[in-house]
Formats: structure tokens, C-alpha cells, sequence
């Protein structure tokens, strides 16, 4: 719920200003946990008490809590570029192309998921990682094939 994301995010926000300045700059990192009384699910599905997770479902504030600000800047600045290369991609492309449309779905992907992760960081989930491993190797492919 959205009640449940603003005391997640406040929850988070605090154990990062309570950091030090290395945490600001470099993080917690991806194994910290924060201060937060919930209940969730457990890696085989039952549902258990936790009192500190380490599962942040904003990504935003997953990564300057977990990463610092090096990491979130080098995240932030490749999904950047991964957009930009498909929108890019895709207008330098004629219209009706099969490859026009491919790097247009990859930047509709990409732009999608930028505003999905406000809510979940599936880029992190094993079963999903791959999948924008594709939406990142497509338009790579397609813009070398159109670069010779």
C-alpha cells in the first residue's frame, strides 16, 4: 500500500541520515538491513516477523541506502544511457523498420521500468534480471547492425 511506502522510505531515509559521511558516499552495503517493524514473506513463502530488513521496494532509496552516492550515480547513469541509446536508436531509424520498433519497445521498456522501480527494484530479482539483460543486448545489436 501506499501507507506502507512512505513508512518504508521514512524508515530508510532515517538510517541514512544517520550515517556517516563514508555511508553517504559509499553505502551501507547491498547486505545492510534498516530498522523497520513489518511482516513479509520469507524465501520459501510463509510469512514471518521482520524487524530489520534488508528489502527496500522504492529503488530510489534502495540505492543511495545500500550503494552511497558513487554507486547510485554509476546506476542512475547507466539506466540513463540505456534509455537514451534506444530513444536515440529508434530516431535515427526510418519509419515502419522492424528495427525502429524494436528499439522503440526497448526505450517504452526502459521508461516503464524507471517508473516501476518507484514501487520495486525488479531489475534485482533473479528471475527478471535476465530479461533486461535482453532489453539491454537488443538495441546494442541493433545499433551495430545499423552503424555498418
Amino acid at each position: 500500500s501506499i501507507g506502507f511506502s512512505f513508512r518504508e522510505m521514512a524508515a530508510v531515509a532515517a538510517a541514512m541520515r544517520a550515517g556517516s559521511w563514508a555511508t553517504w558516499v559509499f553505502g551501507h552495503g547491498l547486505g545492510a538491513t534498516f530498522a523497520f517493524d513489518t511482516m513479509g514473506y520469507n524465501n520459501r513463502g510463509q510469512i514471518v516477523h521482520f524487524s530489520h530488513p534488508n528489502f527496500i521496494h522504492n529503488f530510489y532509496f534502495f540505492l543511495p541506502f545500500k550503494l552511497g552516492a558513487v554507486g547510485t550515480l554509476a546506476v542512475l547513469a547507466a539506466l540513463a544511457l540505456f534509455v537514451l541509446a534506444a530513444v536515440r536508436g529508434a530516431r535515427d531509424h526510418a519509419p515502419g523498420t522492424e528495427d525502429r520498433r524494436l528499439l522503440a519497445a526497448a526505450a517504452a521498456a526502459w521508461i516503464t521500468y524507471l517508473a516501476w522501480s518507484a514501487a520495486a527494484p525488479q531489475i534485482l530479482d533473479f528471475q527478471l534480471a535476465p530479461c533486461w539483460g535482453v532489453v539491454v543486448a537488443l538495441p546494442a545489436s541493433t545499433l551495430e547492425r545499423h552503424e555498418s
